[in-house]
């Protein structure tokens, strides 16, 4: 369907009127119209290519028959697309496809007669059979063979191109016996992913699709998103994992990995399995694209390991209970105890829905003001968001950081950890666009895409984005108009830059001036989006590098501005929703807080007081699968004989097990419904794909139950819609939106605007606190700093030619190198070391690592070791846990020692 808002013209396609896009072409306004033309070669997002020519069609007053995906459209044009010649046409060129592709069954006339272990009466081998094609029953190429009601017998010659099946890189298959190189893949690695991992090659005169490096997709740089297997028409790519499972249902749903929110559509067979991940191309954030989690990462919701009957703890041994029993005994335990030695921690990948009524019941039934998420743990990435301009949340929309001409990115792993944002920056920089700085000390694929990679000294980031501002300011570089219409306390805040002298900058961080000079030459030509997180940033610095990063924005007037803002990247797929919901000790709308709101129970107060014994019920709401919450039960094991504990969970995990008193099977992600805010503040809907069995119960329903127990009568909800509702009224960001609104706006964003179409923070003063943004005087001094030993920076990239990659047998790729070095010269000199000498590193809490010495660092006392992103994913493929996909190693900045 086309968005009111686009600018449409009138056309004729076989004699129907309709409405198209002005800036589209002839076949996608058809597809958008709900009319078909075949093709093979186009797919949506990507640009027109033309090559198949099988979307031929006739414009009036037009010569020839152009391919309807490479025709823009015009007011009043008309189109034939059914004529006896296009059809003709058609067809003789689906006989030169079909000549290098199996189709005994798919220009047969029997198939619909034919079962999937009948004898072929016509002998057709079982290579050409389509019951031996992974992609039957959804491949493109047999629908469109369909339509064209294509001769059972061709003049031409079938030539089988005999090629082997590559199966030895991870996760997916590779048949160039099925491709009809309409290099789809291809494009979409390019165009899309901006990768260049797959190529289009000619062996022995056969035209074929191949890795644009080396033998491997590991060789090549491959990031294992999985976008080529989802625009492949044919089985010639395809996923390994449930290879030959037939979808019987497709439910559109949430990803549940990240805050990026990805619109996914979960297809599951006759026996509800979930068996795929497949693209949706509605998806107003990721477009139909995903990262190797989203699209691989699903096979916990299949666990044999999935918790179906309730368990409780009798006499030291957990044994199956139900439902009833245990509700029955949480709330005896729960009235016995003191609301004052009752916790509620809960887990940041629930919805909206199981988040709000857990906080109800622990708030209201309980009476206990100790409820937090662990969202709380990233709270340091929002406090100085929400004191300065007044909401804790990205600004600006993913898909806004198309209209950027520069990004600063700062102790942010994108390219991993939030990978579709990463898409539109990198999209971007290929086109020439924009340009890009990356603060870290760590090398990874982000910076490969950097016009300038500043490395500074660990925990002296801020002082550099101070150092940045003031060349800015020395140059005359900032946003007068903005600074001067739009913003408060500026004269106060020039003077106090003064004390970052770009000299003593660039002695404390490690950077030159001319770096810091040019990377404001590349920031100050805006609009400039701003993307941060805490991966490498020390704790007692990250208020500081916020303050000065919101003053970056300001000063060179990027809030409030398409293609500007300032986009926070947290952990945890509702953590937006968790801290819109006061469940974080950061709150969205201060004039609206609630007095018995936890603004002073943060979630390390909660782990201190589970130390100190102060905590007996401890009630665990959620899986806690994210790697960041390891701490939080190494705490519990270490208390647990001095307390009860409650878990909602849906994974039998043995360090919940250990520690659990009573155990609620939950509900995973597939089974559940409700509603998730993303990373851009969307408000998206979850659908059940598989329904719960036995007795698992969405955490909703059993806070609902649960309060039965203790005679609430404040819990009564007919559906889930009514708890969204009171939700509404309870936070005022959410005002006026409810179910059928977000079905109908699938691309709002809270807070909504008059016309329902600005999701733009701050834009025209759009929900600011004050009339004018108030610049912020940093309280930092050069006396803060200085230098504490060295650093090591664990970096990971797609492909790096100074790894030497070698295979150990024809299944798998083994990587054999020894890790590189990088240190700055001066530090070889100081540790009297020499290039290529083979030394021990020392990690603070970690293993030593070997390496050779490489003198090219760039910062002083900074050393790093970058690995490769293959390694980790081919690691990853042969683990056997359900939860591998949460065990990504993380890339940390850690203090290091060297033994010679």
């Amino acid at each position: 369907m086309i968005e009111s808002n686009i600018d449409t013209v009138d056309i004729t396609i076989d004699g129907k009127k309709i409405k198209a896009n002005k800036n589209t072409n002839i076949l996608q306004a058809a597809m958008d119209a709900g009319m078909y033309i075949p093709y093979l070669c186009y797919y949506p997002g990507m640009k027109s290519y033309g090559a198949c020519r099988m979307c031929v069609v006739e414009v009036e007053g037009g010569r020839g028959a152009p391919a309807s995906c490479t025709t823009p459209v015009a007011d009043g044009m008309k189109i034939n697309t059914q004529t006896d010649e296009l059809v003709d046409l058609r067809k003789g060129i689906m006989e030169l496809l079909l000549s290098e592709h199996p189709h005994g069954c798919l220009t047969c006339h029997r198939i619909d007669l034919c079962g999937p272990s009948d004898i072929c009466l016509r002998h057709v081998s079982v290579n050409d059979r389509c019951i031996t094609c992974p992609k039957n029953e959804r491949c493109e190429l047999k629908d469109t063979v369909r339509s064209l009601d294509m001769e059972m017998n061709s003049p031409l010659t079938y030539n089988y191109r005999g090629e082997h099946v590559k199966n030895d890189d991870p996760l997916w298959d590779m048949d160039m016996n099925l491709c009809i190189v309409c290099a789809r893949c291809v494009r979409v690695c390019s165009e899309v992913r901006v990768d260049n991992a797959l190529t289009v090659k000619e062996r022995a005169g056969k035209v074929i699709i191949g890795t644009s490096m080396g033998d491997s997709l590991i060789d090549a740089g491959c990031e294992f998103c999985g976008a080529c297997l989802d625009v492949c028409p044919t089985g010639a790519i395809v996923e390994r994992d449930y290879k030959w499972e037939k979808a019987e249902s497709k439910t559109k749903s949430v990803c549940n990995y990240c805050p990026v929110g990805c619109t996914i559509d979960l297809e599951t067979n006759a026996r509800e399995k979930l068996v795929r991940i497949g693209s949706n191309l509605s998806g107003p954030a990721n477009k139909g694209q995903t990262c190797f989690k989203g699209k691989f990462g699903f096979d916990f919701v299949n666990s044999k390991s999935k918790l179906l009957y309730a368990m409780q703890r009798k006499n030291k041994t957990l044994v199956k209970s139900t439902n009833t029993e245990n509700m029955e005994s949480i709330s005896n335990l729960i009235k016995s105890t003191d609301p004052q030695n009752y916790a509620m921690i809960i887990d940041s990948t629930i919805t909206n829905e199981d988040m709000y009524l857990s906080k109800k019941f622990g708030s209201e039934v309980v009476g206990s003001n100790n409820i937090i998420s662990n969202a709380d743990i990233d709270s340091g990435l929002r406090h100085k968001l929400t004191e300065t301009l007044g909401f804790s949340s990205a600004s600006n929309t993913i898909q806004d950081l198309k209209n950027s001409k520069s990004y600063l990115v700062v102790s942010s792993n994108i390219t991993e950890n939030h990978n579709i944002l990463s898409l539109p920056i990198k999209q971007s920089i290929d086109s020439g666009k924009s340009k890009l700085v990356v603060i870290d000390q760590r090398e990874t694929e982000i910076t490969k895409f950097a016009s300038l990679w500043l490395n500074p000294y660990p925990g002296t980031e801020a002082y550099l984005i101070g150092g940045i501002i003031r060349s800015i300011i020395d140059q005359s570089l900032e946003n007068k108009d903005f600074v001067e219409n739009y913003s408060q306390n500026y004269s106060d805040f020039r003077k106090s830059i003064w004390k970052f002298d770009l000299i003593k900058v660039s002695s404390i961080t490690g950077i030159s001036v001319e770096d810091i000079n040019e990377a404001v030459n590349i920031l100050a030509n805006g609009p400039m989006a701003t993307i941060y997180s805490n991966e490498t940033i020390k704790p007692q610095s990250l208020d500081e590098l916020v303050k000065l990063l919101i003053d970056l924005s300001l000063v060179t007037g990027n809030m409030g501005q398409k293609g500007g803002g300032i986009y926070p990247m947290f952990r945890g797929s509702n953590s937006q929703g968790a801290t819109d919901l006061g469940l974080t000790t950061v709150v969205n709308n201060p004039s609206n807080l609630d007095i018995t709101d936890n603004r002073d129970i943060s979630y390390n107060k909660i782990l201190e007081m589970i130390k100190n014994n102060q905590i007996k019920v401890l009630h665990l709401v959620g899986d806690f699968h994210e790697d960041y919450n390891d701490n939080l039960f190494e705490i519990i094991n270490n208390v647990k004989d001095n307390m009860k504990i409650i878990s909602h969970k849906s994974l039998s995990s043995s360090n919940r097990n250990e520690v659990s008193d009573y155990i609620m099977p939950s509900t995973t992600f597939a089974e559940s419904e409700g509603t998730k805010t993303n990373i851009e503040r969307r408000i998206q809907l979850l659908n059940i794909a598989i329904k719960p069995k036995y007795d698992q119960t969405q955490i909703y329903k059993s806070m609902q139950n649960l309060s039965k127990y203790f005679g609430s009568k404040k819990f009564q909800y007919n559906k889930i819609e009514s708890v969204f509702a009171e939700i509404s009224d309870f936070i005022p960001m959410y005002k006026n939106i409810n179910y059928k609104f977000i079905k109908k706006n699938r691309n709002i964003t809270w807070p909504i605007s008059e016309n329902n179409k600005n999701n733009i923070l701050y834009s025209m003063k759009l929900n600011a606190i004050n009339e004018k943004f108030n610049f912020k005087i940093s309280d930092l001094d050069e006396s803060m700093f200085g230098r504490n030993g060295s650093y090591l920076a664990l970096g990971r990239v797609l492909n790096k030619s100074k790894f030497s990659i070698s295979h150990k047998s024809k299944e798998q790729s083994n990587f054999k190198q020894m890790y590189n070095l990088s240190m700055h010269p001066d530090d070889a000199i100081k540790h009297q070391l020499k290039q290529n000498q083979i030394i021990k590193l020392i990690p603070e809490n970690s293993d030593p690592i070997e390496c050779i010495v490489i003198t090219n660092g760039k910062t002083k006392d900074v050393f790093a070791i970058t690995t490769l992103f293959g390694n980790m994913i081919q690691t990853l493929d042969e683990t056997k846990s359900d939860l591998k996909y949460y065990l990504v190693p993380n890339l940390d900045v850690v203090s290091v020692q060297i033994k010679k």
